[in-house]
């Protein structure tokens, strides 16, 4: 078994306590790392509960042998925090960034790791287009990038490409994309849904997420086929315009705006629908889309969201971002050929067992700590 220690960071909170993307992202190398011998202790910012959602498959031992230091705004426990951050160091050898190091807390625990001199990794979960805009954490990241502050950047093959773009050819770069816990969808209890055709998106309600431009090729949909039924999960500033929208076209029997599902149902609603569609303008690499390839939907994305993850007529059907016709064909192709959906959703579970699944991913990462961990000897 591996004993090097690793600190760290994941202030988009840890899975199973938080459910969002990065919080699943990091779960998944957590436990994968964990599984191969890794000593690791989190710092994340303070769950909105310390009980961890139901159904998350996780055994119980994973909870009793990582420590996670939460962090809070009360003085006291901000200093215990860094104590405790601190203590960490004097054992660790490696610093692990899941969230860029250019907020106040994030940047004084990149500089308390550089005084230790430690190794630290910078794994890109968001865009790196808002890294891109000219604003005060852009010019810190690119601060630490130009002096090779940060030893390791690790990101998907897509960010590469744009990375390098942005700041030039970097020897710092390792390509690794998100994995995901298989088993933690197994075994789930399917939702009784009204369509006989169910589509779903799940994620923020913003214009970035291309949601207006799934609600328009539904309504294209909507008046060829009779029993079909779109279920929108998650909130966002565009919601209260898709109510207005719907409720114009007279559709509200046929859109379901769930608003935010608790994660133990969102699972069995992954489960519970044929299609799933992630029509974003701008994407990372969608954990809700691997969540759903992992329960079994076939899935139509844009090309943004299609990157690394989807080959158009192989696993999915792909659209070009921001095409409403181009969505509204790739929809009518799949209600006209239900065996298409069943071979796209078959298709895609396998893409995720062979390139997705956190043990794989845990064995490349695996390979990057051993190099730094030897190379610090």
């Amino acid at each position: 078994m591996n004993k090097v220690k690793i600190a760290y960071i994941a202030m988009g909170g840890v899975f199973p306590y938080s459910t969002s993307g990065p919080a699943i992202a990091d779960y998944a190398i957590i436990k994968g790392l964990y599984e191969l011998g890794y000593d690791i202790e989190v710092f994340t910012k303070k769950p909105f509960t310390k009980k961890p959602y139901e159904g998350c498959n996780t055994p119980a031992d994973y909870y009793k042998r990582i420590k996670i230091n939460y962090i809070e705004s009360r003085l006291l426990t901000y200093l215990n925090f860094l104590k405790n951050f601190i203590r960490c160091l004097t054992r660790s050898k490696i610093v692990y960034f899941s969230s860029p190091p250019v907020t106040p807390i994030l940047l004084l625990l990149f500089i308390l790791s550089k005084l230790f001199n430690k190794k630290t990794i910078y794994y890109l979960m968001g865009s790196l287009l808002n890294i891109n805009k000219d604003t005060y954490k852009s010019k810190v990241f690119k601060y630490l990038i130009k002096h090779d502050a940060i030893y390791k950047v690790i990101m998907p093959l897509h960010c590469e490409r744009e990375f390098k773009i942005i700041y030039g050819k970097s020897n710092r770069i390792v390509v690794i994309p998100h994995g995901i816990v298989i088993d933690a969808y197994e075994n789930l209890k399917k939702e009784r849904l009204a369509g006989e055709v169910n589509i779903l998106f799940s994620g923020h309600l913003t214009q970035i997420k291309g949601i207006l431009d799934l609600v328009k090729a539904f309504i294209n949909i909507a008046r060829e086929f009779d029993n079909v039924h779109l279920y929108i999960t998650g909130t966002g500033n565009l919601k209260k315009t898709i109510q207005n929208f719907l409720t114009a076209m007279h559709l509200t029997e046929k859109v379901h705006l769930l608003g935010y599902v608790p994660y133990e149902k969102l699972k069995s609603l992954y489960t519970s629908v044929d299609i799933f569609v992630s029509p974003s303008l701008e994407e990372n690499m969608s954990i809700s889309m691997l969540e759903a390839m992992t329960s079994g939907c076939a899935i139509i994305c844009s090309d943004i969201s299609a990157r690394e993850v989807i080959e158009h007529g192989k696993n999915g059907l792909v659209f070009k971002a921001g095409d409403v016709e181009g969505l509204t064909h790739n929809l009518r192709e799949l209600l006209l050929n239900k065996d298409k959906v069943n071979y796209y959703a078959e298709a895609a579970k396998m893409t995720i067992k062979k390139k997705f699944d956190y043990k794989i991913i845990a064995k490349k990462l695996d390979k990057i700590l051993q190099e730094i961990s030897i190379s610090q000897k």
